[in-house]
């Protein structure tokens, strides 16, 4: 009894044994334990494997293996691998290892498309991935296409366990591919950053600050910049050149810019640290064009308050305006200067508006608006500036008007050459009693700049003074009094 007892239990072990080495050291027997444990692993609403070759003993390759719905990732969520081959499955001291070609996710409110044509590595250690590509990113515009040549990971995967990023081409709808090549050893990033031409807004709506800076648009060319500090805090360095960049009145144009910036990523909107300079360019605010000097932005953590030292030079009408600001947008040191010299306010009005107002000056000087300052305020805010658009069109360079008790007129002046100025003009004075008529004074000159400070002049200017009315029509006529007069002057600027 004994001994039968033996026997059957050598051929249960023996059974037993058949039945493992079958299911580890055959391909049918391999296949089947790797579906089972898909399905039971993965927690999946539906796993399809269109077939296998190799054995878990000596390594197994799994062909067309799809993925829906896994459990630990959104309801929807998608996993394709075209080809998947792995070795050390049963341990035996040696670590899991894998190649993997064609993988494919999609997770619906994560990333719309993620693919690879290839992945390898070991669970646990480091994952290399070539050929990647990403669209539909979350955080990113959806229309953002990034395309990374290599990309290193360390496990657990995540954001701060990149350590490889390899010419990487991140492409924006009608804009040239950002190129981003860099490396991560012990946290420290080292890399740079290259674009032919940039969008200020993409970027912004790129690195989700867009909503922050809604009034920020322009262009930049010419990026060519390094990567130092962490991801989380990246410390950019180097060069781009501003072609445009506008925020509301103000646009600053065709601007060779060198930086130094620490950005903070962990918080909204990411805090900067660093100064950036400017060498030459130009600014636009209004109507006011300035030739900026070299001039500089140093921040301190909060991205719209940096500490301005901005230098520039604006050329208004036949004045030279010299502008010196510093300090921060709350507490901004303004100082204004001019060729010839003028009061603050004055080329503080004339810098505000792009023009020269001839009203201003008494206005400043005497504390009161005259007629003639309140009319170009009027044309100016109210109009937009149309009226002198308008006179623009029509070749007058300056209109002043005159509208003081008792007295009215208009004059317009326009540039005959560079140097040569005509000017005509028309005032009406009314008399002193309703029993006399009015005075028209009819005003024609020229003036030739002779050099930056001087100029001469030739005016004449004659009067008509209407008779008073009788009954003889002869005598109604208008007739010119003879206080007609010229006059040639001389101006000289001190």
């Amino acid at each position: 009894m004994r001994r039968r007892l033996g026997w059957l239990g050598l051929a249960g072990l023996i059974v037993m044994a058949g039945g493992a080495y079958a299911a580890v050291a055959t391909n049918a027997g391999s296949s089947a334990l790797i579906r089972l444990w898909l399905a039971w692993q993965v927690d999946a609403t539906r796993v399809e494997l269109a077939g296998t070759q190799g054995t878990l003993q000596d390594g197994m390759t799994l062909q067309g293996l799809a993925i829906e719905g896994p459990g630990p990732l959104p309801s929807g969520s998608q996993i394709g691998v075209g080809n998947l081959a792995a070795t050390g499955l049963l341990g035996g001291g040696k670590p899991v290892q894998f190649a993997m070609r064609d993988l494919s996710l999609h997770v619906p409110g994560v990333v719309r498309e993620f693919t690879a044509s290839e992945a390898s590595g070991s669970p646990g250690s480091r994952v290399s991935l070539a050929g990647v590509r990403l669209r539909g990113v979350r955080g990113l515009p959806q229309e953002a296409d990034i395309e990374i040549q290599r990309l290193d990971l360390e496990w657990p995967l995540s954001l701060d366990s990149v350590r490889v990023v390899q010419n990487a081409r991140i492409r924006l709808p009608g804009a040239e591919p950002v190129v981003v090549s860099a490396t991560i050893e012990d946290g420290r990033l080292d890399g740079w950053v290259y674009s032919k031409t940039v969008s200020v807004r993409q970027v912004l709506d790129f690195i989700g600050t867009g909503d922050k800076l809604p009034g920020v648009t322009g262009l930049v060319r010419d990026v060519d910049v390094r990567l130092a500090g962490t991801l989380r805090e990246p410390v950019v360095m180097g060069r781009l050149h501003i072609e445009r960049l506008a925020h509301r009145p103000v646009a600053v144009t065709e601007a060779p810019v060198t930086l130094r910036l620490a950005v903070d990523t962990t918080k909204t909107p990411p805090g900067l640290r660093g100064i950036v300079e400017l060498t030459g360019g130009g600014a636009l605010v209004r109507q006011t064009a300035l030739r900026l000097r070299n001039s500089r932005l140093e921040f301190a953590g909060e991205p719209t308050r940096p500490v301005m030292d901005v230098e520039g030079t604006a050329r208004i009408a036949d004045t030279t305006i010299t502008v010196r600001l510093r300090g921060t947008p709350e507490k901004p040191d303004l100082r204004l200067s001019s060729v010839p010299p003028k009061p603050q306010g004055v080329l503080l009005v004339m810098l505000g508006t792009g023009k020269e107002w001839r009203g201003v000056t008494t206005a400043l000087t005497e504390g009161r608006v005259t007629p003639e300052l309140a009319s170009e305020f009027i044309d100016y805010f109210l109009f937009g500036g149309l009226g002198g658009r308008v006179a623009q069109r029509l070749g007058i360079d300056a209109v002043a008007l005159k509208h003081d008790e008792g007295v009215r007129g208009v004059e317009v002046e326009t540039s005959v050459t560079r140097k040569l100025k005509a000017t005509y003009g028309v005032e009406q004075t009314q008399a002193e009693t309703s029993l006399q008529p009015p005075t028209t004074t009819h005003r024609l000159g020229a003036e030739y700049r002779l050099d930056g400070t001087s100029s001469v002049s030739l005016e004449g200017e004659k009067d008509v003074r209407p008779t008073p009315v009788t009954t003889d029509p002869a005598a109604n006529e208008s007739k010119a009094s003879p206080l007609d007069e010229v006059f040639l002057k001389y101006k000289k600027q001190f």
